[in-house]
C-alpha cells in the first residue's frame, strides 16, 4: 500500500507562460505510483503556471468550448489558442477522441436517450392511452370534459415533480457513489418506471371493460352505478390504470431528473477540456433523438396503437438493459477518484481514456488541475491526514469544502443579477410553451379542427426540425454569442406564435393547415437555436466555482417547477381558449424579451470578471 499524498505543496500559482521550456530533456517524469508523485513534478517546476484549461468547468454543455482560458484573467476560444501561447512552439493539444473516451461517451448517453424518450413518448398515441384509461377529452354527446383534461394533463406533468426530486438528490449520491454507479442504479429506476407505464394498461374496472363509455351517475373510477343527484353523467374514470400511470410517469422523472444532472456531469470530467462543449452537444442531440424517436414510435403507423401502446412505454428497458450489459465500457470518472483521495486509480483511468503513457506531460498536468480544483487549503481540507485506505474519511473531507449556500447567494448584492437572469431564463424557456408543444401537440391542434394527416406531418416535421437545429446551435453559438442568440430565439418565437395563433384560429381555411406546419416548426426551431441551450449554459459561465452548484441547482429547480405549471395548465387553457392557446405562452415571450436585452450581458470569450464587471455597470 503506498503512502497518502501532500496535495497541500502543490496549491501554487502558475505564473510563467512557458513551462513546457523548463521541462528537462531528460526523461525525469517518473510514474505517479512510485514513491514520487505529483508534488515532486511541481517541486521540479514542471507546473509552473495555470494551465490553459484550469477554468473550464467540468460539465459537458453545448457552447463551453469558448471559455478555454490561459489565465485566471483572460479566455481565448478553442480556435485561437495558438495566438494564445505564442512563444511556446510546443504546446500541443491532447488528442481528441479516443477508443476509451468514444466507448464511456456511447455508454453514458444511453441515459440521456432515455431521459429524451421519457420526454416524448406521451403525445402521439395520447387519443389511444386516453380512451384506455377511460379519459377521453370529449363525452358521448360531444361536450368537452375538462376533468378528464386535467387528470391528464396531471398524468403528462408529474413527470416534472419527479425529475425536480431526481435533480436534487442525484448531485449527492453521484459524490457518494460515484458516476458509474449512480447512473447504473439509475437504470432501474428507468425500467421499473418504464414497467409500471406499461402496466397501467393491465388493471381492470368496470368503466375499463365498458370502454369508458358508462354514461350513468357513477363513483369516480369504479363505474359503480349511483343515484345521488350531484355526481355528473359522462364517462368514468379508471382509478386503477390512472394510479398505475402516474406511479410510472414519477419514478421515469426521477431518474430523468438524475440522469440530466450526472450524465453531463460525467462526460465533462471524462473528456479533455476542448471536447467538453462537444460532448455537451452529444448529449443534446442524444436526447433530442430520443424525443424523436418517442414521437414516431407513437403514431398509429408504428406502435400507437389501442393494443401496441404499452410496448412503446417499455421500450425505454432497451436502452436501460445495454447500459447495464455495456457497464465495462462505462469507466468511473477521474476526477471522482480524485476527489475521494484516490489518486492512483485516477490517473490510471486518465491514461486509458487519453491513450497516453503514464509519463505524458499534458496528462499529469490535467490529473494537477482535478486535484487543485477538488482540494481546499491545507487548512479547510487536510486530505494528507486521512489514511490512504480510508475513503470514508476522504469523503468526510471532501464534503467540508466551502462552498456558497442559496441563501448567502441570495444575500450578497453582486450576485442577485446573475441569480435573476439564470432563474429568469429557466422559467421563460419553460413559460414559452416549448414542452406543450413536444406533449400536447396532437391533441390541441385536433381539438381546432386539424386533420390526422396534418397532425402527423407537423409532429414528424417538429422533431425532425429540433434534430437538425440543435446540431446547428453550438456553431452558432460560438460564432453570434450567447446574448444575440437568446433574443433573435425569443423574437421568432414570438411570430411563430403569432403565424399558430391565426393558423388554429381559422380551422378549415386552405391556409391554415400550411401555417400550422410553417409556424410550428419554426417555433421549435427557434426554441432550439436560443432559448433551449444557452439557459443551461449560463449558471457554468457567470458564476465562480463556488457559486456554481448551488447556483446551477436552484435554476434547474426553477425549470422543472415551470415545466410542470406550463404542462398542469395547458390543456385547460386550450379547452377556454381554442386557437387561442399560446397567446398567453406568447405575452410571456415578450416580456421576457426585454428584460432579457436589459439585464443579460454577453458572456461568450470572456473571463469571470469581466461579466460580473458588466451585470454589475
Amino acid at each position: 500500500m503506498q503512502p497518502p499524498r501532500d496535495f497541500r505543496n502543490m496549491r501554487k500559482n502558475f505564473s510563467t507562460p512557458n513551462y513546457l521550456d523548463s521541462l528537462d530533456p531528460d526523461p525525469v517524469l517518473r510514474p505517479v505510483r512510485s514513491e514520487q508523485d505529483l508534488a515532486d513534478m511541481n517541486s521540479l517546476g514542471m507546473f509552473t503556471r495555470r494551465s490553459s484549461f484550469a477554468d473550464v468547468p467540468y460539465l459537458a454543455l453545448p457552447g463551453i468550448n469558448s471559455r478555454v482560458s490561459c489565465t485566471t484573467s483572460r479566455t481565448s476560444a478553442q480556435s485561437e489558442l495558438g495566438e494564445s501561447f505564442m512563444g511556446v512552439s510546443d504546446v500541443t493539444l491532447m488528442p481528441s477522441f479516443t477508443s476509451a473516451l468514444l466507448k464511456a461517451t456511447f455508454t453514458a448517453l444511453l441515459s440521456a436517450f432515455q431521459f429524451g424518450y421519457n420526454n416524448g413518448n406521451m403525445n402521439t398515441q395520447a387519443g389511444v392511452m386516453r380512451e384506455c384509461l377511460s379519459l377521453p377529452p370529449r363525452g358521448p354527446d360531444g361536450a368537452a370534459l375538462p376533468t378528464n383534461d386535467a387528470i391528464w394533463g396531471f398524468c403528462v406533468s408529474v413527470f416534472c415533480l419527479g425529475a425536480l426530486g431526481g435533480c436534487n438528490a442525484s448531485g449527492q449520491l453521484a459524490d457518494r457513489w460515484g458516476r458509474k454507479h449512480f447512473l447504473l442504479v439509475n437504470n432501474l429506476l428507468f425500467i421499473a418506471g418504464g414497467l409500471l407505464e406499461a402496466l397501467s394498461c393491465l388493471p381492470t374496472c368496470a368503466c375499463a371493460a365498458a370502454g369508458g363509455a358508462l354514461t350513468g351517475p357513477t363513483v369516480w373510477g369504479t363505474g359503480a352505478p349511483l343515484s345521488r343527484p350531484e355526481v355528473e353523467y359522462g364517462p368514468c374514470v379508471c382509478t386503477a390504470r390512472v394510479l398505475t400511470l402516474i406511479a410510472g410517469r414519477i419514478v421515469s422523472g426521477v431518474a430523468c431528473g438524475g440522469a440530466t444532472v450526472v450524465v453531463p456531469m460525467y462526460l465533462g470530467e471524462i473528456a479533455p477540456p476542448q471536447l467538453r462543449g462537444t460532448l455537451g452537444t452529444a448529449f443534446q442531440l442524444t436526447m433530442v433523438v430520443a424525443i424523436l424517436c418517442g414521437q414516431v414510435f407513437g403514431l398509429d403507423a408504428f406502435l400507437g396503437t389501442p393494443t401496441l401502446w404499452p410496448l412503446m412505454l417499455a421500450l425505454v428497458c432497451v436502452p436501460a438493459l445495454l447500459q447495464l450489459l455495456l457497464q465495462a465500457w462505462l469507466l468511473e470518472s477521474p476526477r471522482w477518484f480524485v476527489m475521494v483521495g484516490m489518486e492512483v486509480p485516477a490517473e490510471d483511468i486518465l491514461m486509458q481514456l487519453r491513450d497516453t503513457p503514464i509519463d505524458d506531460p499534458q496528462l499529469q498536468e490535467e490529473l494537477f488541475c482535478m486535484v487543485e480544483a477538488s482540494v481546499a487549503p491545507a487548512e479547510q481540507l487536510p486530505i494528507a491526514s486521512a489514511p490512504y485506505n480510508d475513503t470514508r474519511g476522504l469523503r468526510a473531507a471532501h464534503q467540508s469544502r466551502a462552498s456558497r449556500s442559496l441563501a448567502s447567494m441570495l444575500g450578497d448584492p453582486t450576485l442577485r443579477l446573475p441569480l435573476s437572469v439564470s432563474v429568469g431564463l429557466m422559467v421563460s424557456q419553460q413559460f414559452s410553451g416549448i414542452n406543450n408543444a413536444f406533449n400536447f401537440s396532437s391533441t390541441f391542434l385536433k381539438q381546432n379542427g386539424l386533420g390526422d394527416h396534418t397532425v402527423l406531418w407537423i409532429t414528424v416535421a417538429m422533431n425532425v426540425g429540433n434534430v437538425l437545429v440543435t446540431a446547428l446551435s453550438v456553431y452558432l453559438m460560438d460564432i453570434a454569442g450567447r446574448r444575440l442568440l437568446v433574443l433573435g430565439s425569443m423574437c421568432a418565437m414570438v411570430l411563430s406564435t403569432g403565424m399558430l395563433t391565426v393558423a388554429l384560429s381559422n380551422p378549415g381555411h386552405g391556409f391554415a393547415a400550411p401555417l400550422a406546419v410553417i409556424s410550428t416548426v419554426s417555433f421549435v426551431a427557434s426554441f432550439g437555436i436560443g432559448l433551449g441551450p444557452i439557459p443551461w449554459l449560463l449558471p457554468a459561465e457567470v458564476f465562480g466555482m463556488d457559486e456554481r452548484a448551488g447556483a446551477s441547482g436552484f435554476a434547474a429547480s426553477s425549470n422543472w417547477l415551470a415545466n410542470f405549471a406550463a404542462a398542469q395548465m395547458f390543456l385547460p387553457l386550450s379547452t377556454a381558449l381554442g386557437g387561442l392557446t399560446f397567446l398567453p405562452f406568447g405575452g410571456v415571450l415578450v416580456v421576457a424579451l426585454v428584460l432579457t436585452a436589459i439585464y443579460m450581458p454577453e458572456t461568450r470569450g470572456k473571463s469571470l470578471e469581466q461579466i460580473r464587471a458588466e451585470m454589475r455597470s
